[in-house]
This record gives C-alpha cells, structure tokens and sequence, in this order.
C-alpha cells in the first residue's frame, strides 16, 4: 500500500468513527505533506492537519459533521492516487511491438528525438 492509500484509509477510519492505525496515521500524512508541495487545495492541506494532529497524539473526537467531513476528504485524497498504467506501456508490450513500433509510438507522443536502436 502507497502512502496515499494509507491517507485515504486512515480518513475512511476516522469518517467511520474509528481510530486509525497508527502506521497508516504517519504514512498519510508523509504522503499528505509531499502532495502539498504540489497543490494549492484547501482540502489536502485539511486532510494533513487532522493527519499531523493524530500522528502527534491528537484524538481522533469527531461530531457527525466532521465524520462526514473526513469522508468526503478521503475520496478527494483517492482522487490523487495515480491511475495503474495501461497495459501497453508495460516493458513486455514494448518489446513485443519492436523498436520501428515504439519510435513510431514516441513521435506521435511529441518525442520526436528518439532514435530507434539498432539491434
């Protein structure tokens, strides 16, 4: 599990009106607190606050509304975890299609710079 998930199962506990495994607690936030650098949402930085706050001994003491809160952070969370890629970018589709495919599938992608390898 990613820290993202983490994250997102940590605030699926809290919106539940569990306590969250620790673990889960310090690897969301860490994965929280990267994803800040690269965002300006209010609710990433609320959805680290209430992280940071159990990962410091906070207790987790939410109402109905802050228990739907949680809920609704999480899935804005999942909503930054990277899609798996698709089967033809994997190693194995590559080279099966050969090196005059893949130069042609790079040009179409803008990478025009790439040279097919002799082999």
């Amino acid at each position: 599990m990613k820290g993202l998930e983490h994250a997102v199962l940590a605030l699926e506990d809290l919106a539940g009106g569990r306590v969250p495994e620790q673990a889960s607690v310090l690897a969301g936030a860490l994965a929280l607190k990267r994803l800040a650098f690269r965002t300006t949402g209010r609710d990433i930085f609320d959805a680290l606050s209430g992280l940071e706050t159990l990962a410091t001994g906070g207790t987790p003491e939410l109402n109905s509304a802050g228990r739907e809160r949680a809920g609704k952070l999480a899935e804005i969370v999942r909503g930054h975890i990277p899609k798996p890629r698709k089967p033809a970018d994997t190693v194995a589709a590559i080279v099966q299609r050969g090196p005059v495919q893949q130069v042609s599938d790079n040009y179409q992608r803008g990478m025009s710079d790439v040279k097919p390898s002799r082999g």
